[in-house]
């Protein structure tokens, strides 16, 4: 079993949604990819959004924590955005001058907040600060970085597999398990992930 850092940002409504998934072996590398996910604006319209960070330690869960009440979000034009516990937004509104001040709430987040995220992302300045969080150290062994692994996020279990195999094994081996999967479970790779 095998220890890392695991970002998850997902919103699932119906038949539809998205997931995010990155692992990585430093708090760095995954507070950028919390940011990265952030910056693009998926808490906009999609309250109740999965935006979290979780540590495995030896294929286990040993802490999960929410980002958003430790985000900031500036986006030019608006005062900064901080979310609450729950994930709903605090603050996000249209600064003297911006030329946004007549514009209905509802019109704000429905249009024009995610066409400035669009249309400028390099001007959405997006801040985490973990504050007082102690994070644990990751334990040896770390995953390899050519694993794949079987997250199951109900169980808050993963299963590393594949560093050991040829590539034709691995696929094999990664097809059967795919025919298998729950709901709750997903084959991710060392670094970005995306599901659909």
């Amino acid at each position: 079993m095998y220890s890392f850092y695991l970002f998850e940002g997902s919103f699932y409504q119906g038949g539809g949604g998205w997931a995010c998934f990155d692992i990585r072996h430093d708090l760095p590398a995954i507070t950028r990819a919390a940011m990265r996910y952030i910056r693009q604006g998926h808490w906009l319209g999609s309250w109740g959004d999965t935006c979290v960070i979780r540590v495995y330690q030896r294929g286990d869960v040993d802490l999960e924590l929410r980002v958003y009440p430790f985000a900031r979000v500036k986006i030019p034009g608006f005062s900064e955005i901080s979310f609450d516990h729950e994930g709903l937004t605090i603050g996000g509104v249209p600064e003297p001058g911006s030329g946004y001040e007549d514009v209905a709430e509802i019109d704000l987040e429905g249009a024009v907040l995610p066409d400035l995220i669009n249309e400028h992302p390099d001007e959405i300045q997006v801040t985490i600060d973990w504050g007082d969080v102690t994070w644990p150290d990751l334990e040896p062994p770390l995953l390899p970085e050519d694993a794949s692994v079987l997250v199951d996020l109900a169980e808050g279990t993963a299963d590393a597999f594949g560093h050991d195999l040829p590539d034709d094994e691995h696929d094999a081996l990664s097809d059967r398990l795919i025919e298998e999967l729950t709901d709750d479970q997903h084959i991710l790779r060392f670094g970005h992930n995306r599901v659909l």
